[in-house]
């Protein structure tokens, strides 16, 4: 059985402090900050063993024969992936794959839509639903970098290449067909007044959805949305957060269109992500996968704060983001390992970090 111990925070502690020293540093020769960023975060990802809730599931589905009906309800794209893996009977091919197909992505994005790539990659870092959980929820977290990508086409009116990752990112995880209300919400992008308004509105009607739902005809899908809802648990301390990340935005709203026009379509797609959020508050699991989608955006947004003030306050601002964001992160890991500690959960989701090279096998993780 794993024993915590503080040591074993190390591994993350030296990639932290590795991207940061990318972020303050200049540009190393030829080679972007950025990208340097993405490699050293790709290595991590790639050689990790045991990371994640579901990481030994998707192990045991290439390295033995599971029942059927485990493999039939993944997503077309993760059998493509398993099978390639069995092909070359290599569980850590299926990891290292995902990884690749999920980072580069975000990389490709943040390259060429953000103010500051390098800093838009240290956030992706130190946000716990971005890349921490992306080494767990392996398919969500494609869909995600999926979606991601499609928005890149759709500003640049790429519309056929738009529609192709909409639904690539569904055969990726059947939530990643939520891509498709990008355009609509392209095209009718509104004010902050119009925002704020429907996001406190789905925050004081998520605590009744499940009533809201059951006034409709009954039908599979309605029936499987509920009894999702019902069998889960609400949401904890992460709504502070988005409570505070929707504030700050409302508060910095037209500074932020004011800097680049293309922010009002950003600021309106992580409005999307609150409402999704508040509306399946309920449901801790639903509500965090579903606004992640949109939330991703903000690893473009908050680069775009040093711009809002005068250039002589670029520094303080850009520490102020990384202190926000790493402080959110030092929470995250406190609570998971204090429940560990206190036996609320069996195993934890980002400890021990273990590599392919050398690893433990406890007990209480298979």
């Amino acid at each position: 059985m794993y024993i915590f111990s503080v040591f074993d925070l190390l591994p993350y502690i030296f990639l932290i402090l590795f991207c940061y020293l990318l972020v303050v540093s200049k540009r190393i020769k030829n080679i972007s900050n950025a990208y340097v960023i993405y490699c050293i975060l790709l290595f991590f990802a790639s050689i990790r063993y045991g990371i994640g809730y579901d990481y030994f599931s998707y192990k045991g589905s290439i390295d033995f024969d599971q029942p059927q009906y485990v493999y039939e309800r993944l997503e077309p794209f993760s059998r493509l992936l398993i099978n390639v893996s069995k092909f070359f009977d290599s569980s850590n091919l299926y990891f290292f794959l995902y990884s690749i197909l999920i980072l580069y992505p975000i990389y490709y994005v943040v390259k060429r839509n953000s103010s500051s790539p390098s800093l838009s990659l240290f956030i992706y870092l130190l946000f716990p639903s971005f890349f921490i959980d992306s080494m767990g929820i392996i398919r969500n977290a494609l869909a995600f970098s999926m979606v991601f990508v499609a928005y890149h086409y759709l500003i640049r009116k790429k519309f056929l290449w738009y529609f192709i990752f909409c639904v690539f990112a569904g055969l990726c995880h059947n939530s990643g067909y939520i891509s498709f209300i990008l355009f609509p919400i392209y095209i009718f992008s509104r004010g902050k007044m119009c925002n704020l308004l429907f996001c406190v509105l789905c925050y004081f009607i998520g605590g009744y959805v499940d009533t809201i739902i059951s006034i409709f005809p009954s039908s599979a899908f309605l029936n499987a949305l509920v009894g999702y809802i019902n069998q889960a648990k609400e949401v904890g301390s992460m709504k502070y957060l988005v409570l505070l990340i929707g504030g700050i935005n409302f508060i910095y709203w037209d500074r932020l269109v004011k800097v680049r026009s293309e922010n009002v379509y950003i600021l309106n797609l992580i409005s999307v992500g609150l409402c999704f959020f508040f509306l399946f508050i309920l449901d801790d699991t639903l509500s965090y996968r579903l606004s992640n989608y949109f939330l991703l955006f903000i690893i473009l947004l908050f680069p775009d704060y040093m711009l809002v003030f005068k250039k002589r306050y670029k520094k303080i601002v850009q520490a102020m983001i990384i202190m926000f964001f790493l402080s959110v992160l030092s929470v995250s890991f406190y609570i998971n390992i204090s429940g560990y500690l206190k036996g609320y959960t069996e195993k934890m989701n980002m400890l021990p970090y273990q590599t392919v090279f050398y690893h433990e096998k406890y007990s209480n993780y298979y």
